[in-house]
């Protein structure tokens, strides 16, 4: 059984220089993953775009549903968490206005169409806004336990580098029902994952050579 944390292998996968992991197929990476075990299912966890969430939430949504359209063609389960909206105060616009409050003699080296676009960037990006998953982790760490109890697999694929999934592997490698758990994710492993499972498989962009979905 494959887990996958989607917003986690998107993330880690582009910081090691990978191709863009949506247009992965996961049935490869299960296949390679597995070997000549059988791949009991593929389990998909992100969390779940809103169109009204933002202004570019329409877009986003569209891109989610061809993603979920994609992994729904490769067999795959999808199982949907929440996006919750952040936002922090934006220390580089901040800099940037009290720059250009600075006495006239210095601003007055900007070109006025300068100072203009300078200033409506940094009253528009005063709030930076982001967005954080909820309910995945906790759905990965309590699924991988209650599968395991419930014999639903004999060896689990944990594709994240989320200590929180810790608590759930160590619980499924335990007890009259206790499985094989790997890790799977780039170098750089997380080290709460790495005491909880028996190893930690690392993936690169070589090793996902040739598990793309063909171009079109």
């Amino acid at each position: 059984m494959l887990f996958i944390d989607g917003a986690n292998l998107y993330r880690r996968l582009l910081d090691d220089g990978a191709r863009d992991p949506n247009l992965l197929d996961l049935r490869l990476v299960a296949r390679k993953l597995a070997g000549p075990r059988e791949v009991v299912g593929i389990r998909y966890y992100t969390g779940k775009a809103e169109a009204s969430a933002a202004i570019d939430g329409k877009r986003v949504l569209a891109a989610q549903q061809r993603l979920f359209a994609a992994l729904a063609r490769q067999g795959v389960d999808i199982i949907r968490g929440r996006l919750e909206k952040r936002s922090e105060r934006n220390p580089l616009a901040d800099e940037l206005l009290r720059f250009l409050a600075t006495p006239p003699a210095e601003i007055d080296r900007l070109q006025p169409e300068l100072y203009k676009a300078l200033h409506r960037m940094a009253m528009q990006h005063r709030e930076a806004i982001y967005w954080v998953q909820k309910a995945v982790d906790t759905a990965i760490a309590v699924e991988i336990a209650q599968m395991a109890i419930d014999d639903q697999y004999d060896v689990a694929y944990v594709l994240s580098q989320d200590g929180d999934m810790a608590p759930g592997i160590r619980l499924a490698r335990s007890g009259p029902h206790a499985k094989k758990v790997f890790a799977v994710g780039p170098a750089g492993r997380n080290y709460h994952i790495m005491q909880a499972c028996d190893r930690y498989i690392v993936i690169n962009r070589e090793w996902l050579r040739e598990c793309y979905l063909p171009d079109r």
